[in-house]
């Protein structure tokens, strides 16, 4: 029979007294680790704690045969077994896990001594040990790894067939992350919550924020919130952590070593938070910069979320006198924080940024990016359709990882948006011909829509952003899709999904990856974010009408303001060259040659001070160089038709 693995529960539900009720200090621990004592010669003085008693034991084979323990079923197996590797495993099995329900019971009353496989021989810090999650023993993290690898009781491979993944299903096993989990969360905490706290660092910082109750309560806002995306994890985490690296810094100004988050959100303490968040974002008195200003300014942001959690708390419980404080606190960071932090923590920004080399990638790199993922795409397809069972994982996965760079990367979009482009989005994709009217369309537009796919995926800010794929990247996704069954799990949602678990793969990782081998020049510009302002930046070239920068914008998933704000960024290059006309006209003085003119059609003289080289005759800026409108529409009719198919060509290939 199985034994039974419930846990006791961990969880009660949560408490209506007063939040400043529920403080706890990690000062107040008094958890301890049980040391040897051994002196010349081991002692056998280690107790052993019953399942089913909770008692401690010296001879815990022993109690387990007496009348009180012996008709259990568990035991009634272990002295049925005749095979003594598979008895001392029962023994072991029943052994770990009364060390494991004790060890449970001390962290959940945060007093008593806990029960490690290997005791140490000095006095050792009990966030340190971690359980197993086959076998329940404690072990230091740092030998967690080391042990679950030689674990006795971890599954064979017959009962990974029955019960678990089958074997060609990778599953890369996080032992510290999964020990975490089984370790009881605070009081009060949601599962999830527990969860997203257990995946984090687990330092001092992350400690503060499981000893304070307004903080729990702020990650369970969050996790209302963003908890259905978990690539938002680390966001909500990192959030918690700002106010407790907060809450630490007015620990040690201000010599309060107990202080929680409650303790800050009075309009009485407002000059000590300001003074503490200073401190922790690493404020100098001198030059008013800051050493790390982006702390400055979300934390802002993150200590009126506690402040509204908190007064929500005090309208529940009827507290007004709690109430009130949260109004005035409130209203005090309304009126001093933005002169007292943020306009220095935003001043530091821009005395950061002002001097630093906004460097885009050449255009020959990414047309070497683009020919090598082209290429690695080709024998990406022809590997997989001709590879063995055996080597079906790692050529699908290649595969996956490049045909997600070359789609990135041919429609210049956030990674993210991409990388977690789901199944059923995929499922709904369309020729581009869909709903347009063809005569309102060029030759090259229209062959451009015979050969163009469209799907539609969730953006930022939930806006609905189209992607574009040729025929080329769906037939390697139509690949992939096929050859799904046999390396990725069914549970999995996504498009590009790791074999490795349940997540999806990073096309940050991708692009980065098939960067350094594609021979660029500068491979580390070769980055989704600076081809998104590249594309930005070309469209200046390109004179767009309004309406134009509008599609341009829409299609990368921009507000109009944002993509004029942030992404159509002007090069040095283009700023200088089209400026300085404007200057060198304004020096002499010739306003009337520049009215009703825009910037390209300003002309500059040949006697200015600029030096132009003699031989360059062909710039199309020039009048004399320039053609008769008629005879240019000419040239271009005729070589409409072949353009049409060089660019067939281009794309089919």
């Amino acid at each position: 029979m199985p034994v039974d693995h419930s846990v006791p529960n961990t969880s009660p539900a949560h408490a209506s007294a007063s939040v400043q009720s529920a403080k706890v200090s990690s000062s107040s621990c008094s958890i301890n680790v049980m040391t040897t004592s051994n002196n010349n010669c081991r002692k056998w003085d280690k107790p052993q704690y019953c399942k089913f008693c909770s008692q401690p034991q010296k001879k815990l084979p022993r109690h387990l045969l007496t009348p009180q323990h012996v008709n259990e079923t568990e035991v009634q197996q272990w002295i049925a077994t005749k095979d003594m590797k598979e008895k001392a495993n029962l023994l072991a099995k029943m052994r770990n896990y009364g060390n494991y329900r004790h060890n449970v019971k001390v962290l959940q009353e945060n007093k008593g001594t806990l029960i490690v496989a290997y005791r140490p021989k000095y006095d050792v810090d009990p966030e340190e040990y971690l359980p197993c999650s086959h076998c329940y023993a404690f072990y230091s993290k740092d030998d967690l790894y080391r042990h679950v690898h030689r674990c006795k009781l971890r599954p064979d491979v017959e009962d990974e067939d029955e019960t678990c993944e089958p074997p060609k299903k990778k599953k890369r096993t996080l032992h510290v992350q999964t020990g975490r989990m089984m370790l009881p969360g605070p009081s009060g905490v949601s599962p999830k919550v527990h969860m997203i706290l257990s995946m984090g660092v687990d330092d001092e910082i992350l400690r503060v924020v499981k000893s304070d109750r307004l903080m729990q309560q702020v990650a369970e806002r969050l996790t209302l919130k963003h908890g259905h995306d978990k690539d938002q994890y680390s966001y909500i985490r990192q959030k918690l952590r700002e106010l407790a690296r907060l809450v630490r810094e007015y620990r040690k100004l201000n010599d309060h070593p107990s202080a929680s988050l409650v303790d800050l959100i009075c309009p009485t303490k407002f000059n000590e938070v300001i003074a503490a968040t200073r401190k922790a974002a690493g404020f100098n008195e001198d030059t008013h910069l800051y050493t790390t200003p982006s702390l400055a300014l979300k934390v802002g942001y993150t200590l009126v979320t506690a402040a509204k959690v908190l007064m929500g708390n005090a309208l529940l419980q009827a507290d007004a006198g709690l109430e009130k404080k949260c109004k005035q606190f409130i209203k005090s960071y309304t009126l001093k924080w933005e002169a007292e932090v943020s306009t220095h923590a935003l001043r530091t920004l821009k005395v950061n940024k002002r001097n630093t080399s906004r460097l885009l990638p050449l255009t020959t790199d990414v047309v070497a990016l683009s020919n090598y993922v082209r290429k690695e795409t080709k024998e990406g397809k022809q590997k997989l359709n001709s590879c063995s069972s055996d080597e079906t994982l790692d050529r699908w996965k290649q595969l996956a990882e490049v045909t997600l760079t070359q789609v990135c990367v041919f429609n210049r979009k956030r990674p993210g948006e991409v990388s977690k482009m789901p199944l059923s989005d995929y499922k709904c994709i369309t020729k581009g011909e869909g709903g347009i009217f063809g005569e309102g369309l060029t030759k090259w537009e229209k062959a451009l829509c015979n050969v163009v796919w469209r799907v539609e995926i969730n953006g930022k800010c939930n806006n609905t952003v189209p992607v574009l794929l040729t025929d080329d990247m769906k037939g390697s996704i139509d690949l992939l899709m096929e050859k799904r069954s046999q390396v990725v799990n069914d549970g999995n949602p996504y498009l590009f999904a790791n074999p490795d678990g349940r997540g999806h793969l990073r096309a940050t990782d991708t692009v980065r990856n098939h960067a350094q081998k594609c021979g660029a020049k500068y491979p580390d510009q070769l980055r989704l974010t600076k081809l998104r302002k590249h594309i930005a930046i070309s469209s200046q070239i390109m004179n767009l009408k309004d309406n134009e920068v509008d599609i341009l914008a829409t299609f990368m998933g921009h507000d109009i303001r944002t993509h004029r704000a942030y992404y159509r960024l002007p090069d040095a290059s283009l700023q200088v060259a089209k400026i300085s006309k404007v200057l060198f006209s304004m020096e002499k003085g010739d306003l009337k040659a520049m009215a009703g003119k825009t910037l390209d059609d300003v002309r500059v003289d040949a006697d200015e001070e600029c030096n132009i080289d003699p031989d360059v005759d062909d710039d199309p800026d020039n009048e004399v160089n320039r053609p008769d409108d008629a005879v240019l529409m000419d040239e271009m009719s005729d070589k409409e038709n072949e353009g049409v198919n060089e660019l067939l060509c281009y794309i089919l290939c």
